[in-house]
């Protein structure tokens, strides 16, 4: 069998891309609309091909991938995003995705991706490798970074995230002593510069 589980909080584009993929033959596509049911059905049924959105409430894609890939190292998963940021995609291949494709790029690389993928093979943009300080955040970190920087509050953060103020706070205060900055415009600073957000 030949199944095929699509993660994204967007019914739209699960739709969009069911319907997509149906050349492709699979024998059962699942959907799953936030990185914690897709946890929970990577444990349930064996899938051929995970493919996962990163920006989710909740449980984010990096954080799902890292999970679902610590209890099932041998899970194929695609992340599907609409960050090109060289960082997220090497954040994502670190964590054991076996391809990245942007939400832009779709139309051209969907295809080829999967049956890459499907074959054992990886499918990457090239980046360019080099150090950034970012890289000593977790993921959780990783993506609280990404929300303070897009002006969200500690509350709404929370919320999204289905985690406390206080723990948010904490986060906060770690990644402000990791990455040696003070206040909000450094972190919009630092995401702009690296191509996390558009200024």
């Amino acid at each position: 069998m030949k199944n095929l589980l699509l993660v994204d909080d967007h019914k739209i584009v699960r739709s969009g891309l069911k319907t997509l993929l149906s050349d492709l033959n699979f024998d059962q596509i699942d959907e799953a609309d936030s990185g914690r049911v897709a946890y929970s059905l990577a444990q349930e049924n064996s899938y051929s091909l995970i493919i996962m959105d990163i920006s989710m409430e909740g449980m984010s894609g990096l954080d799902a991938l890292s999970k679902i890939i610590n209890r099932l190292p041998k899970q194929k998963i695609l992340i599907l995003s609409m960050h090109d940021s060289d960082l997220v995609i090497e954040k994502a291949k670190k964590l054991g995705a076996m391809g990245f494709v942007t939400k832009s790029d779709i139309s051209d690389n969907l295809f080829q991706a999967v049956e890459h993928i499907l074959n054992g093979g990886n499918f990457f943009p090239e980046t360019k490798a080099s150090y950034n300080q970012l890289n000593q955040l977790n993921e959780r970190e990783f993506e609280i970074f990404k929300m303070i920087a897009s002006g969200k509050s500690i509350k709404n953060i929370a919320a999204d995230m289905n985690i406390s103020q206080k723990t948010v706070a904490n986060y906060q205060t770690s990644i402000k002593q990791k990455l040696e900055i003070d206040n909000p415009i450094d972190f919009y600073k630092l995401a702009v510069e690296l191509n996390l957000i558009k200024s």
